[in-house]
């Protein structure tokens, strides 16, 4: 895993590295594919360009969410 080797090595990763790497460890994913499964969505619809820009921003706004918790002060 990914984000294990970069933490065992202390790296600092740059801003988009981060959040591609967080989008896919966040476990967003299998979060909406069960809230989808009992949708009757084609197949033509859930893999439309634009539904799947609103994906990755909905989880980059739970990564800034995330990360944001911890810089409260």
């Amino acid at each position: 895993m990914k984000e294990v080797e970069y933490r065992s090595q202390a790296r600092i990763l740059d801003m988009e590295s981060y959040f591609v790497l967080r989008r896919l460890t966040i476990g967003a994913y299998p979060i909406f594919a069960a809230l989808e499964m009992d949708l009757d969505i084609p197949d033509e619809v859930r893999k439309h360009p634009i539904l799947r820009q609103l994906e990755i921003s909905t989880i980059d706004l739970l990564i800034i969410s995330n990360v944001s918790s911890f810089l409260v002060i």
